[in-house]
């Protein structure tokens, strides 16, 4: 049986008494589940540290826990260096299950990027990170990703000088089998509508590689999470 993990955004130590009064904790912990004093969880800061905790006191509103050990563990997905960029889509709801799947695959940063065919470019990051939090502490993680501010496509272009490896899905795409492997990848899905040809003019120009992801025709997000998986997995 999993242990619940609670994501708090700090530095720890052994020892260590925290209280918990983040109100979607603690219904989740305390309503949710009917945790009591002296069940176990888990903590997790999302840069790479997990520790054993166990619950001390429980209020009306918020809940103590003490660090009591740390959790070692290899995490072989967030070692290959991936970052994926995302064109913002036409609805938060994709975004957001792009940010999940993401964070559960283990894609070290995520930059959302406006594009020629960007219908709504202004999106909140800060519900895409709850997103991704929500996906980390329940995929058992420990590394919460980067999901910079939306950015334009030029600028996009001009971030990925500092890659080794840079693709972009595409249907005339090269197979992932002819692709050599690097230390880090920048790898690019583009909008509903897919790219236009300016745009793949730019990317091919400044040493993108276009990758096939098969025959069919994808939604992004099904494109977004073919791509990573392909990547990561492989």
């Amino acid at each position: 049986m999993s242990i619940h993990t609670v994501y708090v955004d700090s530095q720890y130590y052994i020892g260590e008494e925290l209280t918990i009064d983040d109100q979607v904790e603690f219904g989740h912990v305390v309503k949710s589940l009917r945790m009591k004093t002296g069940d176990l969880l888990e903590l997790t800061n999302g840069k790479g540290k997990r520790f054993k905790c166990i619950i001390l006191q429980i209020s009306k509103r918020d809940f103590t826990i003490k660090v009591i050990e740390e959790i070692f563990k290899q995490d072989l997905n967030f070692e290959k260096d991936l970052v994926i960029a995302i064109a913002m889509l036409n609805k938060s709801s994709k975004l957001k299950l792009i940010i999940e799947k993401l964070t559960e695959l283990g894609v070290k940063a995520i930059i959302p990027y406006i594009s020629e065919r960007t219908v709504f470019p202004d999106k909140s990051v800060e519900s895409l990170v709850m997103s991704a939090i929500s996906a980390l502490k329940q995929c058992g993680g420990d590394n919460l990703p980067s999901i910079s501010n939306s950015v334009s496509f030029d600028d996009l272009i001009k971030i990925s000088m500092k890659y080794e490896t840079k693709i972009f899905a595409n249907f005339d795409g090269a197979r992932f089998s002819d692709l050599s492997s690097n230390t880090s990848v920048l790898g690019v899905i583009g909008p509903e509508g897919g790219f236009s040809d300016s745009e793949v003019s730019k990317l091919e120009k400044n040493g993108f590689v276009k990758v096939s992801l098969g025959s069919r025709i994808l939604r992004a997000e099904t494109a977004t999470i073919a791509l990573a998986s392909k990547i990561i997995i492989d």
